[in-house]
């Protein structure tokens, strides 16, 4: 009677949330609204309510980078930007954003992977992890 070989148990992944991914997906986020509508996210879902006034309550233009409109949710929305009457539409100066910034994104973009990379070498998230582990929050989070 042959002998079976024993059966190597399936390995599944770690199901404490991983920092590191969310926070170079929300700093890839970042980069993409600044450059593509002139705010950050913040600022882009939360202009001209309650939770944030100051931006795009009243129309008010603001120019970042020298050549860029801002715009938000809510002009995206109602279809035209509140800054004048004779603004472009939201979605032509998101183009005209995203073709002048394309360049400065993408190597935002290299140089955040680049960083995230680096870290990794460095051993900055070992030594995360380590911190967390001597903290008592192991099951919590890790990097």
């Amino acid at each position: 009677m042959a002998r079976r070989a024993k059966r190597k148990s399936r390995r599944r992944g770690s199901s404490t949330p991983n920092i590191r991914t969310a926070l170079t997906s929300l700093i890839s986020l970042e980069i993409i609204f600044r450059n593509v509508t002139g705010n950050g996210m913040w600022n882009f879902f939360t202009a001209g309510t309650a939770m944030n006034p100051n931006i795009g309550a009243w129309g008010t233009p603001a120019s970042v980078g020298g050549h860029q409109e801002i715009i938000t949710l809510k002009e995206l929305l109602a279809g035209v930007q509140t800054s004048s009457s004779a603004a472009p539409s939201p979605f032509t100066q998101m183009g005209s954003n995203l073709q002048k910034n394309f360049i400065a994104m993408t190597f935002s973009l290299i140089g955040l992977k680049i960083s995230t990379r680096v870290l990794g070498k460095l051993g900055a998230y070992r030594n995360f992890n380590r911190l967390v582990a001597g903290v008592g929050m192991k099951g919590l989070v890790k990097a």
